[in-house]
């Protein structure tokens, strides 16, 4: 098998697999660049596909996918370097990536109830699928590349975190083949005083898993409303809708759900302006808030635990 050097890498235009450029397109000069360079790979691809059998050389189709899962994750080795990130890329990132032989990916490493983790930037929040942990993740890693959007115009530098986003939804999708296994929407949110931004974080809606021989599709959605419980838990006014409103006309998800809970409630402050959008990654368009994600906006004013939640509604796609 042969494992090339990571650094001959990081030339490649990526901005090629971004899915906005046309299928064509992308597929052409993809096929150029795999026919005038090998593609190169390092500990951040999952090699034990190529171990396990007994790859030596790769097909074009195993070097594209190659390509992509090293554009989905190469972003983690700029955050690796603190204790916390790197046990959350230990506990929660490895058993996805890495799972042990014959076993399948683990996107629930602690269970429904997942773990109360603490960032340096806001409140604790639960950090439950490895989804959630994805988010926290890209939150940092943006954080650290802050330079890029320091110059920028307030306006701007919203649209940039809103394309932030989408670049998330889009290696979101490259992290696993099966569609059914990804979250279906992505939320940034972004706390703003008068005009300059204060905090800013990503967030993902509920998702447990797929379906294996020994998981079916029952036990998914039962994994799916518990972890949506288990941020109800620990999310006072989402608690308190669960427990005072009955029923939402035209919302069938459970109460915690929403790419948007965890964000809201990490970066909550009487005096903040909240700034939100969500990203629906399946169908690539901007999705609105849904009726229960009102009824949580409504009750944060009553409790005047924010000053404000708007939408971003100008073009980020």
């Amino acid at each position: 098998m042969d494992i090339y050097n990571i650094s001959d890498v990081k030339d490649y235009p990526f901005e090629l697999l971004n899915p906005e450029f046309e299928q064509i397109k992308y597929d052409k000069e993809l096929k150029k660049l795999i026919i005038n360079k090998p593609i190169k790979f390092s500990y951040y691809f999952n090699v034990r596909y190529f171990v396990e059998n007994n790859i030596r050389s790769c097909t074009k189709i195993q070097e594209c996918k190659v390509v992509r899962l090293f554009y989905a994750w190469s972003w983690l080795e700029n955050i690796n370097n603190e204790k916390w990130t790197k046990k959350l890329i230990r506990e929660y990132i490895e058993p996805f990536r890495n799972p042990s032989p014959g076993q399948d990916p683990v996107y629930i490493p602690f269970g429904t109830e997942g773990k109360l983790i603490e960032p340096p930037f806001c409140r604790p929040i639960p950090i439950i699928t490895v989804w959630d942990a994805v988010a926290l993740l890209w939150t940092i890693y943006i954080i650290k590349m802050g330079e890029s959007f320091k110059g920028m115009g307030f306006r701007d530098q919203i649209i940039y975190l809103s394309r932030m986003m989408i670049n998330l939804g889009d290696r979101i999708s490259m992290m696993d083949t099966r569609k059914e296994s990804l979250p279906t929407a992505i939320n940034i949110t972004i706390s703003t005083e008068g005009e300059k931004i204060v905090k800013f974080m990503f967030g993902a809606s509920v998702r447990s898993g797929r379906k294996t021989n020994t998981i079916t599709g029952k036990m998914l959605f039962k994994y799916q409303d518990s972890i949506a419980l288990t941020r109800v838990i620990n999310i006072p006014i989402l608690n308190w809708c669960y427990s005072k409103i009955a029923t939402v006309k035209h919302c069938n998800y459970p109460w915690g759900n929403c790419a948007e809970s965890l964000c809201w409630y990490a970066l909550l402050e009487p005096r903040v302006v909240l700034w939100t959008q969500a990203f629906n990654i399946k169908d690539r368009e901007i999705r609105k808030p849904c009726s229960k994600c009102k009824m949580v906006k409504c009750r944060m004013y009553s409790e005047k635990a924010v000053a404000k939640i708007r939408s971003i509604w100008w073009p980020s796609a």
